[in-house]
């Protein structure tokens, strides 16, 4: 990459992650019946196993979603979190596309969808949780990344489209009469292309909400440290997020989100292993 390219790329990711930053929402402690789940891109290329078992370890979130798992991932992580963990499938993919789903509850696939941009499939599943039934769609939309997959400033510019390609093919398995949640790595800022599309369809970006300014990528190359706002978890009504932040630790580039998410009183339906606070 050449250094006009390299400073191009640079102002377009400081400049977007200043965008549509606002007053973030208070935090609330969760209270009776609600669920955490958590998302988390590990990096195949960065293979700190010990760190991501310790990080999830420490939190042990109700369901935990990862991105580009791999057959290594998949050894290590059953043998280290089965105990924690009954419900567990991976979904390999070349290239980082690979999904997991760790899940303290029994879930089921709806759909596995193929990317129209020829990239990273999705997951659709099915569980229950406290709060009663749960549909979760998993993404790794397309990274900014030519056929070569190689970072370029035209793969910044063009890769959008396909991305808002990817979500917008993805919705329509989603049954809408059903609490639901969209999360993953997105490869972009809220602000721009799939994930503004799905603001635009009433979806609540939960880190946004509650940490407008947060970041959950970071990239040190030479002298300069870059990071952005790029995994999310998206959710709408009726689900209630009572708080979404990052976490610290792990192996990755990235750093894992962990939402906690309860339903309107009037929307609950039949739960199961409820929480009790």
């Amino acid at each position: 990459m050449n250094m006009l390219r390299f400073k191009a790329i640079i102002i377009i990711l400081c400049f977007s992650a200043m965008l549509g930053c606002h007053a973030p929402r208070r935090a609330e402690s969760p209270t009776g019946r609600y669920f955490s789940i958590m998302t988390y891109n590990i990096n195949r290329d960065l293979p700190d196993h010990a760190a991501t078992v310790a990080l999830i370890k420490t939190h042990l979130p109700d369901i935990v979603v990862l991105q580009e798992t791999n057959p290594m991932w998949e050894s290590r992580l059953r043998t280290a979190l089965h105990n924690h963990y009954p419900y567990t499938q991976f979904k390999h993919h070349e290239y980082g596309g690979g999904l997991a789903i760790l899940s303290k509850f029994s879930f089921h696939t709806n759909a596995y969808l193929p990317s129209p941009a020829d990239k990273y499939p999705a997951w659709l599943v099915q569980t229950e949780t406290p709060i009663g039934p749960l549909q979760i769609l998993a993404v790794h939309l397309h990274a900014p990344v030519n056929h070569e997959r190689q970072f370029t400033l035209n793969a910044w510019l063009t890769r959008g489209k396909d991305r808002l390609r990817e979500i917008q093919s993805y919705l329509p398995a989603i049954n809408p009469k059903q609490p639901h949640i969209i999360l993953g790595d997105f490869n972009v800022h809220p602000n721009h292309d799939a994930a503004r599309f799905l603001q635009q369809h009433n979806y609540i970006n939960a880190l946004d909400e509650f940490h407008p300014y947060a970041h959950t990528w970071h990239q040190r190359i030479g002298l300069f440290q870059f990071s952005n706002q790029v995994d999310h978890i998206y959710y709408k009504s009726p689900l209630y997020c009572f708080d979404t932040f990052t976490l610290n630790g792990g192996g990755s580039d990235h750093q894992p989100l962990i939402g906690f998410f309860t339903v309107k009183p009037q929307a609950i339906t039949k739960p199961s292993n409820p929480h009790s606070n």
